[in-house]
């Protein structure tokens, strides 16, 4: 089994660092191109989204992120102390309404449920867990 874990601040320009660790640890466990795009998708949803939204303010929060991979199943956590928040608790988006009748938001989680083979969500203490499995 290959791992990786990370710990960095909610700040923009952590991101693409954070995700090209990640990237490689994919890439090095064997992971096919599909796989590693998908993935990536994954990623983006919810570190951009902790980034932006978990704190109040820029560089204020610590994101904890750990990922395994064994054989082809990929096992993702992103952990923060940040606003108790379930992205899991939201319906699925309307993907028949036209695009102006459609709330903001949404389309992310939904894009990850979809890509995943499972996500969970729990608070625990004063953290936010979301667990992602990809098989």
């Amino acid at each position: 089994m290959n791992e990786v874990r990370l710990e960095f601040p909610n700040l923009e320009s952590e991101y693409e660092p954070a995700r090209d660790r990640l990237i490689d640890l994919f890439r090095d466990s064997g992971l096919s191109p599909e796989a590693i795009g998908e993935l990536e998708l994954i990623l983006e949803e919810l570190l951009v989204n902790v980034i932006s939204y978990a704190y109040d303010e820029p560089g204020t929060g610590t994101i904890h992120v750990s990922a395994s991979v064994q054989g082809k199943a990929v096992t993702l956590e992103v952990r923060d102390r940040g606003c108790a928040f379930d992205p899991l608790g939201r319906e699925a988006p309307d993907l028949d309404a036209d695009i102006e009748d459609r709330p903001i938001g949404g389309l992310g989680i939904y894009l990850v449920r979809e890509l995943a083979t499972s996500v969970t969500y729990e608070r625990v203490g004063d953290e936010n867990v979301l667990r992602v499995e990809r098989r």
